[in-house]
């Protein structure tokens, strides 16, 4: 006898985990506003001792801890925290970047068009 192979459905919980994904690659400022973007994709959020999340077409809801390694909502607020320090690190990276450009060809710059000292001041 052989045995029926049926394909793989995608559940709830994986649904859940791909517009967790989703959200993340934009992420949003902090976990208030991550918790805003699944109630605008359709999901109910339940705020207590655990958060968790329900889909319309779902009975219960699943708390974030129980979708797995990365999932929890200490490992989301660590990724929210992490992409904000990486943009903070990308604008000093290129306020650093204009200093230098400035400190370097100050002396072909028209004082009368463009004062270097004066932005090298609001760049601080």
């Amino acid at each position: 006898r052989k045995r029926t192979i049926y394909e793989k459905r995608t559940t709830y919980r994986d649904q859940i985990r791909q517009d967790i994904d989703t959200i993340l690659k934009k992420p949003p400022t902090d976990f208030d506003a991550f918790l805003r973007k699944l109630e605008e994709m359709g999901y109910e959020v339940k705020k207590g001792k655990y958060t968790s999340v329900k889909g319309k077409d779902q009975q219960r809801f699943v708390r974030f801890h129980s979708l797995g390694e990365g999932y929890s909502e200490e490992d989301i607020q660590l990724t929210l925290g992490w992409n904000l320090c990486k943009v903070t690190m990308k604008i000093k990276e290129g306020i650093n970047f204009v200093k230098k450009i400035i400190e370097t060809y100050a002396v072909n710059f028209d004082p009368k068009v463009i004062n270097p000292e004066e932005i090298l001041k609001r760049l601080k």
